[in-house]
C-alpha cells in the first residue's frame, strides 16, 4: 500500500509539471546558462590576468556559444583581451556580460535594435564611434569602453555598472534617487552575469 502511495504521489508530481523547469540542449541553441546565484555578487579586484587567460577565454566561449570553431573563439578572445586591456576593464568581467548579452552571437539584434556581441544600441555605437558595430574589435572595443563609463560612473560598484550597462546610467540615478531599490529583472541581469565569472 505504502508504495502504490509513494509511485501516485511521484506520478502525480510529475503530471502536475513540476518538473518542466529542465533545460533541455539540443545542440542548436546556445547553451543554457547555470542557475543563478541568489546573492548579488561583484567582481573581486582587478589583477593582472593569469598566463593563460586567453586559453581559459577561448573555452569559455566554445562553451557559452557551441557553433563557434576554435579559430572564431580565439578571434574573439584575442579582441577582447585588447579591449578589456585598453579601457581598463577586467577581461573576465567583460567576457560574462558578453555571454549574457549575445551568447558570442555577432549577428544578434535585439527588439529595440541593439547590435552584436555588447548589444549596442545604434545611438551608443555612434557615441562610441562604432561604424561596423556586428565586427568584432569595433563592438568590443565600444561595449568595454562604455562598461568602463558605467563602473566610473558608479565608483567601482560592479552591480550597478552591469544595470546601468543594460538598463542606462540615467534611470538607475534616477531610481536611486527616489529611494527605489534594484527591480528583480535588474538584480536577475547581475547574477547571470556574475554567475558565470568563476567558469573563466
Amino acid at each position: 500500500m505504502r508504495k502504490r502511495r509513494l509511485g501516485c504521489l511521484a506520478l502525480a508530481l510529475l503530471l502536475s509539471g513540476c518538473f518542466g523547469r529542465i533545460a533541455r540542449y539540443d545542440g542548436d541553441e546556445p547553451a543554457p546558462l547555470p542557475p543563478p546565484p541568489r546573492v548579488v555578487a561583484t567582481a573581486p579586484p582587478r589583477t593582472p590576468p593569469p598566463a593563460d587567460i586567453e586559453q581559459r577565454l577561448v573555452g569559455f566561449i566554445r562553451w557559452r556559444n557551441r557553433r563557434l570553431d576554435s579559430g572564431q573563439a580565439r578571434e574573439i578572445a584575442t579582441s577582447l583581451l585588447g579591449a578589456s586591456a585598453q579601457a581598463g576593464v577586467d577581461e573576465r568581467l567583460l567576457a560574462c556580460l558578453v555571454a549574457v548579452e549575445s551568447s558570442f552571437d555577432t549577428r544578434a539584434v535585439s527588439r529595440t535594435g541593439a547590435t552584436g556581441l555588447g548589444q549596442l544600441l545604434p545611438s551608443t555605437a555612434r557615441e562610441l564611434g562604432v561604424t561596423d558595430p556586428r565586427d568584432v574589435d569595433q563592438n568590443l572595443r565600444g561595449t568595454a569602453t562604455y562598461l568602463a563609463r558605467m563602473l566610473q560612473a558608479c565608483e567601482g560598484r560592479t552591480d550597478l555598472a552591469l544595470v546601468s550597462y543594460t538598463a542606462g546610467l540615467g534611470k538607475v540615478r534616477k531610481q536611486l534617487a527616489a529611494g527605489k531599490p534594484l527591480e528583480p529583472q535588474q538584480i536577475l541581469f547581475v547574477e547571470r552575469v556574475m554567475g558565470l565569472y568563476s567558469r573563466i
